[in-house]
């Protein structure tokens, strides 16, 4: 293990794994399927083959509130590492993602107030049309919280601050570049799911918009006050999947649900969007308890879901694991069970 430290970080460097031989099979709807619309410029990062195996489904290692990205041929993960720190995992192979190489950053001390649930994504520069990493981190006191973001072409080069996001109150955010050409930041503000378009990825533009409020019986399940948090998007053919988390998160009735849009509709117009009311898509089961929280990404070849749990009733530390996703007949993602 070799130390290396700097303005920003400190860099913990472990010897990675063999990547695993086996790839996986291009799914029926698979980001390479020329039928499929451009989720995001990123698609140009990916490699013609990347060593997945069947094994790299389960358990990446402890934390929770994924934030996950294939960048350039690795894979990135953020984690809140307590007060002002963050920690960005990356490697080559999913399963070792957790322990390959980690990049610990400090943040301003106007962020020491409970620092969590960062999202990375891969932005585009409007100053030079360059992909990169952006991170939005949430800071939730005082309630209902404060977006930052933060950007960085190379981890180990360290990070821009660019500071908060004007007109933005509340937590859990995740930005999305659609293939209407525009950008929009997703969010919580505890009760409700808010959007907003943005001009750039650090900069919004006009007012939010509620697209979803906790009000069906399974949204509120634990006797805690009614929540819809932890927003991630998925397209598939002319289906925007939104998937977000229900109930106290600490909670063996934490899940997930699921709104959809027309590609073609006006994500910001509430009328776009259908709740699926028929019943969480995503809960407790194999005795995974409580997964949410978490996002999606892909590598080429197939496209995952990341999530947090719990392993043991006990419920004293989330786990991150990660599977596979299909879709069905009307382009809406399927989560399947916990594994």
């Amino acid at each position: 293990m070799r130390l290396h430290t700097g303005k920003w970080l400190l860099l913990f460097l472990a010897v990675p794994a063999a990547l695993a031989n086996a790839a996986l099979p291009v799914v029926r709807d698979a980001l390479t399927d020329a039928a499929t619309p451009a989720v995001s410029p990123w698609l140009r990062y990916l490699p013609s083959g990347v060593g997945l195996s069947q094994q790299s489904t389960g358990r990446l290692g402890k934390g929770q509130d994924p934030g996950i990205v294939f960048f350039r041929g690795s894979y990135y993960l953020v984690q809140a590492a307590g007060g002002t720190f963050l920690t960005v995992f990356r490697s080559s192979d999913l399963q070792t993602l957790m322990t390959d190489e980690q990049f610990h950053w400090e943040l301003t001390k106007e962020l020491v107030d409970n620092v969590e649930a960062p999202d990375i994504d891969i932005i585009t520069d409007p100053t030079d049309g360059s992909q990169k990493l952006g991170i939005y981190i949430s800071r939730v006191r005082p309630f209902p919280g404060f977006i930052k973001v933060v950007v960085t072409d190379d981890p180990a080069e360290g990070f821009e601050d660019k500071g908060y996001l004007k007109g933005v109150s509340g937590y859990d955010a995740h930005y999305l570049e659609h293939p209407n050409g525009n950008a929009y930041l997703f969010y919580s503000d505890f009760a409700t799911l808010q959007i907003i378009q943005m001009s750039d990825p650090w900069t919004t533009q006009g007012s939010n918009v509620t697209i979803s409020r906790a009000t069906l019986p399974w949204e509120m399940e634990d006797g805690y006050p009614p929540i819809n948090e932890a927003p991630a998007t998925v397209i598939s053919g002319e289906t925007l999947n939104l998937i977000y988390s229900a109930n106290n998160w600490a909670s063996v009735y934490y899940l997930c649900g699921r709104l959809t849009a027309d590609v073609n509709s006006d994500p910001m117009d509430p009328s776009s969007w259908t709740k699926d009311t028929s019943g969480p898509v995503f809960k407790s089961a194999n005795g995974l308890l409580g997964p949410g929280s978490g996002t999606f990404f892909t590598n080429g070849l197939q496209r995952w879901w990341a999530y947090g749990c719990f392993t043991d009733p006990s419920r004293v530390e989330r786990h991150i694991r990660a599977q596979t996703v299909s879709f069905n007949s009307n382009e809406e993602v399927v989560l399947g069970e916990p594994v």
